[in-house]
């Protein structure tokens, strides 16, 4: 029984693995599973709790204390009370012991800031674009996980159908071939033209290794992208593409004003910029003092007895305080003044950066514009390539087992036919292609995804 179900789980798997993936499929896998999404959950995981520790600023810090230990302190009465015994004012008996003191005390402390000059709430502040930061951080980043994935998955695609094409190739070859044997073999035919059509069929499979070894290369760039094993090979379903192809084509003022809305990675340099302002104010602020509420209970004996632990615990033996404290850092080598500056060069190096990235948004704006007009004419063009090569093809074909045709036209057409058939697909592929590359560049996602993975 344990081996049955082994079997319908083990069929299950080969027939989900064998199922056709799609380009929509293959973005939701590498989002959850590819190695670079779980980079990224792991990133955002750490600049969450980059967060947590900048909040601790506004948050009291409770400290608990506890100690045991031996010790000495020079009794500056000894030298008085010494003259008294000597007067006979006091006996000889009331004289302080010179003995070491066993000294046990436990406590706990709270210190709590009540009023820092704006740094406190600056460092709220800082929490709250610490927050925004990573969220457009972590939506540009899978935006670039998605650019790798269409372009991963239509290089994988493209690699494929080259070597489909080819195949086809090598068996219309094969079929002229077989024909023109059989015309020789009954006496009707030229040796010549057997060894032609044979050499040019050799030629034409050792192309197929060369193709073959590209294909499985590029789908295992695409399965580790994935996350899927490696040597996965399921097919690879175009029958969504159409999708992507279906938004109208934006003007450039349009494109260019979702992308500057909508770009995630032009967000997080704003919110960078943000974050650096208020690092320069905390530095700044390092200079005045800060306000706090200091409150301490506990409890400590001193004895010369060893057994003295015994009364530590004892409310005798309480101790505690309340009061409000101040720090104020005078002078600290220019430490705090040398960082502000650093700050504030940063801020104007990241206005300088926001500004170049924001006409590189508008260049690439332009070239993926382009990239689908010349897209659109190229796959135009294609098509009309391969139907007038498919119907020379044929004609020549037609016309050399008529005996009114040459065999080198036939396999300067099949040629022709093979060039048409590879140039059709990558047009196809790159009209594709161009469409989801300008949704990208205006900050949009292919998917519906939440905010953090």
């Amino acid at each position: 029984m344990r081996a049955l179900n082994f079997l319908c789980v083990a069929t299950a798997f080969a027939t989900v693995q064998a199922a056709p993936l799609t380009l929509n499929q293959a973005l939701s896998e590498g989002l959850s599973n590819g190695p670079d999404a779980q980079l990224l959950k792991n990133s955002v995981d750490s600049a969450n709790e980059k967060v947590r520790s900048v909040k601790s600023a506004a948050l009291p810090v409770v400290t608990a204390s506890a100690s045991a230990g031996l010790g000495h302190q020079q009794n500056t009465m000894a030298g008085l009370m010494e003259g008294l015994v000597a007067a006979k004012v006091f006996p000889a008996s009331s004289l302080p012991s010179d003995d070491p003191y066993y000294n046990y005390a436990l406590g706990v402390k709270v210190t709590q800031p009540l009023f820092t000059f704006g740094k406190v709430s600056t460092a709220l502040h800082m929490a709250s674009t610490q927050e925004k930061l990573t969220t457009s951080s972590t939506q540009a980043q899978r935006q670039n996980i998605q650019q790798s994935i269409v372009d991963s998955w239509f290089m994988a695609l493209l690699a494929k159908a080259k070597l489909d094409v080819v195949e086809k190739s090598v068996a219309r070859q094969t079929e002229m071939l077989g024909y023109l044997e059989r015309n020789f073999t009954l006496g009707s035919g030229q040796k010549a033209q057997v060894l032609q059509a044979r050499s040019r069929l050799i030629q034409t499979r050792q192309s197929i290794i060369t193709t073959r070894s590209g294909a499985l290369a590029s789908r295992k760039a695409l399965n580790r992208l994935l996350g899927r094993p490696i040597e996965d090979s399921a097919a690879l379903d175009t029958t969504g593409l159409i999708a992507f192809e279906a938004a109208a084509v934006p003007t450039r003022e349009a494109a260019l004003r979702e992308a500057m809305q909508n770009r995630k990675d032009l967000r997080t340099m704003h919110e960078a910029r943000s974050l650096l302002q208020d690092f320069t104010f905390i530095k700044k602020a390092a200079y005045y003092p800060t306000i706090g509420l200091q409150g301490a209970f506990g409890f400590e004996t001193a004895d010369q007895e060893a057994s003295a632990a015994k009364n530590l615990l004892k409310w005798d033996s309480r101790t505690w305080s309340i009061g409000v404290g101040m720090n104020w850092t005078l002078f600290d080598g220019w430490s705090s003044a040398g960082e502000t500056g650093q700050a504030r060069a940063a801020e104007r190096s990241m206005d300088v950066n926001i500004a170049s990235f924001q006409r590189g948004i508008d260049i690439a704006v332009d070239n993926y514009l382009h990239d689908r007009e010349a897209a659109d004419t190229g796959l135009a063009s294609a098509s009309e390539g391969v139907a007038a090569a498919r119907e020379a093809y044929q004609l020549y074909q037609t016309n050399f087992k008529a005996g009114s045709g040459a065999l080198s036209d036939v396999l300067s057409a099949e040629d022709d036919l093979r060039s048409a058939e590879l140039g059709w697909l990558s047009a196809r592929l790159d009209r594709t292609k161009a469409c989801i590359h300008l949704t990208l560049v205006q900050g949009k996602d292919l998917l519906a995804l939440p905010e953090v993975p």
